[in-house]
């Protein structure tokens, strides 16, 4: 298992939201820049869409947390699709004895399991993630295109005084709201 930025772990690396030969056929080809650069802005907006989504997003993967005691636990991720294990304090619970909801909630029913568990006792084995999500790889491509056109590396220059600036920003906040739907809010 591979830990996240988020708090848990993953099987595997994630790889990026859309590959190279997909942008291409997104695109029509119609961009000049060689595959490495591509295959950089696909990982680098990959991150940072998954920065501001505060979660993994996609693919569908397995998937580990530990939290803390209690009757209620929530998943840092959304589109669950299976919740494969539940354990406190090293105790497997009957999977009769929780329910969970495809937005990442999972309630403990009583009297299964121990409520009273302290920190990081409870650990769920989970899978989560679209396995499709158009909407989110055309954002992708809106903005790995926005990168590639705006042509990143120095962006002013002085001849006299020899100064040089460069810029390779990459962001997504401009679009947020497309992103929104798959936002993770705590």
């Amino acid at each position: 298992m591979t830990r996240t930025p988020w708090g848990y772990a993953v099987d595997g690396a994630l790889p990026p939201l859309m590959t190279p030969a997909e942008f291409a056929t997104a695109t029509g080809g119609q961009f000049a820049a060689t595959t490495e650069t591509v295959a950089w802005a696909l990982d680098a907006y990959s991150a940072a869409v998954r920065a501001l989504c505060g979660w993994h997003v996609a693919p569908s993967v397995r998937c580990g947390f530990v939290g803390d005691g209690g009757r209620l636990l929530r998943l840092p991720a959304m589109a669950v699709s299976e919740v494969t294990s539940v354990s406190v304090a090293g105790e497997t619970i009957d999977p009769a004895c929780y329910e969970w909801t495809p937005e990442g909630l999972v309630r403990l029913v009583r009297p299964c399991a121990a409520t009273s568990a302290g920190w990081h006792s409870v650990k769920v084995a989970y899978v989560a993630g679209h396995d499709t999500a158009a909407d989110l790889q055309a954002t992708l491509v809106a903005l790995v295109s926005e990168f590639l056109v705006s042509h990143p590396g120095i962006s002013s220059q002085t001849a006299g005084g020899t100064q040089v600036g460069y810029s390779a920003s990459v962001g997504v906040r401009s679009h947020a709201s497309e992103l929104a739907p798959y936002r993770l809010v705590v």
